[in-house]
């Protein structure tokens, strides 16, 4: 049996020797993803007729990423052709951040939704021909009317703008989750026209609105709005404020 002196010395000696190897143990330098996208050219040819080619490197920096993304280029060309040689070079055209698929995916979306309010704002059918699916459906429990596709935006327009001037969409937080996007913005204008029977007043109208869009395949498909239209009313002297 070992002594109890003999215990404790060993323990020691195994503290002294993991402490010794925690201290060793180098600090890990915290990585960046990046995209670095490079082109691969002959230089007997020039720049202009390469091709470029997108390499995701994690790295500490962007002249890391540059630097490691450069050197490793010629495992990925040809080398040889016909049995010559082939002259190879190689540049660098632009380095970024890189973003996971979801988020790139989430923020295309919310700038897609955001740009849905310019497009409205501006009356611009072109937009909407490319970006509101044909089976589109806005979900709107203050319309007396259906609002399907393009040409079911462009009516909504036309009501809208018919009865307001000087339309504002001022977007306060717009927030992104899958293929869903809800956006909380105030809505402004002018009474200028008529607008559910009541004629135009001149009044200002600033009311708050909440709008739940779902995207698919880069275009709008399904919207659920919500507006407060009883402020709305009281503002243009419809209802008693």
């Amino acid at each position: 049996m070992r002594s109890p002196g003999t215990l404790a010395a060993v323990a020691a000696l195994i503290t002294t020797c993991m402490g010794t190897v925690w201290a060793e143990e180098p600090a890990r330098t915290p990585l960046t993803p990046f995209n670095v996208t490079i082109r691969v050219f002959d230089p007997t040819r020039g720049i202009e007729g390469g091709q470029n080619y997108v390499l995701p490197v994690d790295s500490p920096d962007a002249e890391h990423a540059i630097a490691s993304t450069t050197a490793n280029a010629a495992s990925f060309t040809r080398k040889t052709e016909g049995g010559k040689p082939l002259p190879v070079a190689f540049t660098c055209i632009k380095v970024e951040p890189r973003l996971g698929m979801s988020a790139m995916s989430m923020k295309a979306n919310k700038d897609l939704v955001r740009a849905y309010f310019t497009a409205f704002r501006d009356r611009d059918a072109a937009w909407w021909q490319r970006f509101i699916a044909p089976d589109f459906v806005r979900n709107d429990p203050g319309l007396d009317f259906e609002v399907r596709g393009p040409a079911g935006v462009a009516r909504l327009g036309e009501v809208l703008h018919g009865a307001f001037s000087d339309i504002e969409m001022h977007i306060a937080e717009v927030i992104a989750e899958g293929d869903r996007v809800l956006a909380r913005l105030r809505f402004t204008g002018r009474h200028t026209g008529e607008f559910e029977g009541t004629p135009a007043t001149g009044n200002a109208v600033d009311i708050a609105v909440m709008d739940y869009f779902r995207i698919a395949d880069g275009q709008l498909v399904e919207h659920w709005a919500l507006m407060d239209n009883l402020s709305m009313l009281k503002q243009i002297g419809a209802v008693a404020p």
